[in-house]
């Protein structure tokens, strides 16, 4: 049972820890060009494979 509650516990405080994280600077409403940071392609081409393969794995696990 206090395994339980740590790991709510946990998960709690981090998900309150990650509200006060911001990634980006803040920056004034008139700028018409928001840069778009080079990591942002392969990162989402990472997530996409790293899903593929998740699903590939528990579809055969299923089988």
């Amino acid at each position: 049972m206090k395994t339980k509650f740590t790991k709510i516990f946990y998960s709690f405080v981090f998900i309150l820890v990650m509200n006060f994280v911001n990634a980006q600077e803040e920056f004034t409403p008139d700028t018409n060009d928001v840069p778009i940071s080079d990591y942002i392609i392969p990162m989402i081409l990472l997530g996409v494979v790293i899903g593929f393969n998740l699903l590939r794995k528990r579809t055969t696990i299923v089988k």
